[in-house]
């Protein structure tokens, strides 16, 4: 389980690996506290000595606790010994080994080992997604996010397929259903921007639970509406599923590294958003079917009205079933829930509103707002457009249209992904500059299919274009989230929930242009309005990163890339002078001293404090270039990028 057997390497206990990637015989983190400071130096010989045989490494400096240099603790917290001792890592293998590729959890994780490996660096998230896997707490916490998502849209969207009948039902116009869909968005847009901080402080796992056993009680209650005010009321209670987007994101984005963000979460995304072409196809050709031929058939009185108003009970049921399961068998983090690591003071208290006010200062943050809502709320107008659409301009039944509509949905089993993929890869290649272009391209794309889709005039036209409309729109989607964890690290749910409530937003304007013009007039408004957001991608500018037409805007990239040419040797000597840190965190800076010695492991911090952003010193977000050392001299010594990097 080592991370690569051939370089030397420490595990989070700061025992030294032998060369086959065994953890050597000093390793015992069970032994009595009275042993703990003899076993430590033991460990730090063993290590001083075996890098010594390994002539052209680089000198380890660890970076040690400094409550691990007081002589005055009480014997009594010996677990809070037992976190700092085992919380010293290498500053080489930082170096050496960006991604943190092991297997063995971090300290302060409730789990010893984990499924896949890890980067210490980034809160033990994963840098490996296992598709069929379900271990815990990696890629459980990913399928519990996009299956709940996915039962959510199913939730959301049940009525959709079923408006013609409602209408028929309730003896109601084309304006007044498309009022009833604006209130369903217009409540998701609420409760998406009110999720994104209490993820950050409460975790997914609740808020997804909780939400989805809010939204399906209303929706099992569908059945007893009886007018238009009654029908916008309960559809706008039931668009509360809609925030499970917020959840689904926040959760995949604490268990995967930024370097693999974009795969995970337009994956989990893009088999989330999938519930909406399901429910597609199960309520309107299969629910719909089965309970009226239970209610009597065609001959029956009432059997069509009937049968929608007890199809409805079925998401429902589900709905509430799986929020139960989802707060019971998964965790908010890789290292555990986040109220028990309270309780126990691993982790910080995080102000909700200190959070939303941190994410909203970022002007990046309203751009990708405006663009979601070209992508996002494109979907949700189609998905509740499409059966109508289907059946007013081409005369399908319910089911028929039902069933086609639900084509547009099953994209999302792989275009979402693509997006992200694709997004990924650039960012292998050219950085958050690739990112941005893939983003700006298939915004593009989807801005010109469904403008195409519009002036489509038969049935196998529209359908060919609304695949390649519906292919763009997806991976718009999983390439712009691609993008979101970069935004604001440390704010990541708010970030998320208010880029979340774009989407919403745009499932709210877009349908009043369906309200109140023609069909096809309304598909190509629309599709220029796509056109023209993605030209906003240019000034997207993250800091630390390229723009698309700007250079990067790191801090002090001169110092880091001489550091990275920078001899060893010449490294090591220069260690005998005191040195530096500034931790450029959330665009401030805090300066501690930190002094160490040649031949010397240890690290002492006289200052390790963190700019006042209610993260805990442990857990800071490091932006750009996090750490840099330099000499009396202001010559660079060496840097780091990126991660987290413990400082308790």
């Amino acid at each position: 389980q080592a991370l690569h057997p051939h370089q030397h390497h420490y595990y989070s206990n700061g025992v030294p690996a032998n060369d086959e990637g065994k953890v050597t015989e000093t390793e015992n983190t069970d032994s009595a506290p009275n042993n703990k400071n003899k076993k430590t130096k033991k460990n730090r010989k063993d290590g001083d000595s075996h890098n010594g045989e390994e002539g052209d490494d680089l000198q380890d400096v660890s970076i040690s606790s400094c409550s691990d240099n007081s002589d005055d603790k009480s014997e009594g917290d010996e677990f809070e010994d037992e976190v700092n001792t085992r919380r010293t890592i290498t500053l080489s293998s930082m170096l050496e080994n960006s991604s943190g590729a092991r297997r063995i959890a971090s300290p302060d994780s409730k789990y010893e080992t984990y499924a896949c490996r890890v980067d210490p660096t980034q809160s033990d998230r994963s840098t490996e997604i296992f598709l069929f896997s379900a271990a815990r707490p990696h890629m459980r916490g990913f399928h519990f996010a996009w299956i709940g998502f996915f039962v959510a849209m199913a939730t959301w969207f049940a009525i959709a397929p079923l408006l013609l009948e409602v209408k028929k039902s309730l003896g109601i116009s084309k304006e007044q259903i498309w009022t009833s869909s604006i209130w369903a968005s217009a409540g998701a847009v609420v409760f998406r921007a009110i999720c994104g901080p209490l993820c950050d402080k409460y975790g997914a796992r609740w808020i997804m639970g909780l939400v989805l056993i809010s939204s399906g009680i209303p929706t099992m209650c569908t059945g007893l509406i009886n007018s238009t005010t009654e029908l916008s009321a309960i559809r706008a209670f039931i668009g509360v599923s809609g925030s499970a987007f917020v959840m689904c994101q926040y959760w995949t984005a604490t268990m995967f590294t930024r370097e693999v963000a974009g795969t995970a979460l337009s994956l989990a995304a893009g088999w989330g958003n999938l519930g909406g072409a399901v429910t597609n196809v199960v309520m309107g050709t299969v629910l719909f079917p089965l309970f009226k031929t239970a209610y009597g058939g065609k001959t029956a009185p009432r059997s069509s009205d009937k049968a929608w108003r007890t199809a409805c009970i079925v998401p429902g049921l589900i709905s509430v079933l799986w929020g139960v399961i989802t707060i019971k068998y998964s965790d908010d983090c890789p290292k555990g829930n986040y109220r028990k690591r309270r309780r126990l003071g691993l982790m910080g208290s995080v102000s909700v509103w200190r959070s939303m006010w941190a994410a909203s200062k970022k002007t990046n943050t309203w751009l990708m707002f405006l663009q979601y809502s070209c992508c996002f709320g494109v979907e949700v107008t189609m998905t509740n457009a499409a059966a109508l659409y289907f059946s007013s301009e081409f005369g399908l039944t319910t089911a028929s249209a039902a069933a086609v509509a639900s084509i547009f949905g099953w994209m999302n089993l792989f275009a979402r992904g693509l997006g992200g993929f694709c997004s990924d890869m650039a960012n292998v290649s050219y950085g958050m500059r690739g990112r941005l272009i893939v983003q700006m391209v298939f915004l593009f794309l989807e801005g010109t299919m469904v403008v195409v889709f519009g002036y489509s005039p038969s049935l196998g036209g529209s359908i060919a274009s609304m695949i390649f409309f519906s292919l763009f729109v997806q991976a718009s989607e999983g390439s712009s989230y691609a993008i979101v964890p970069y935004i604001k690290p440390t704010a990541t749910g708010s970030v998320s929930g208010i880029i979340g409530a774009g989407g919403a937003l745009g499932g709210v304007l877009f349908p009043i242009l369906f309200q109140r013009l023609d069909y096809r007039d309304a598909f190509k408004i629309m599709g220029w309005c796509v056109l023209a957001s993605s030209f906003l991608t240019p000034f997207i500018v993250i800091k630390g990163h390229e723009g698309i037409f700007r250079s990067c805007t790191r801090v002090n990239s001169e110092l880091t890339s001489n550091s990275e040419h920078t001899d060893k040797k010449e490294l090591e000597d220069k260690t005998t002078s005191p040195a530096l840190v500034k931790n450029y965190v959330n665009e401030g800076v805090t300066e501690g001293k930190v002094k160490f010695e040649k031949g010397s492991t240890s690290i002492k911090e006289d200052n390790p404090s963190s700019p006042n952003t209610g993260i805990p010193n442990d857990q800071v977000e490091m932006e750009s270039v996090s750490v840099i050392a330099e000499n009396e001299n202001g010559e660079g010594m060496t840097s780091i990028e990126g991660g987290r990097i413990p400082t308790r």
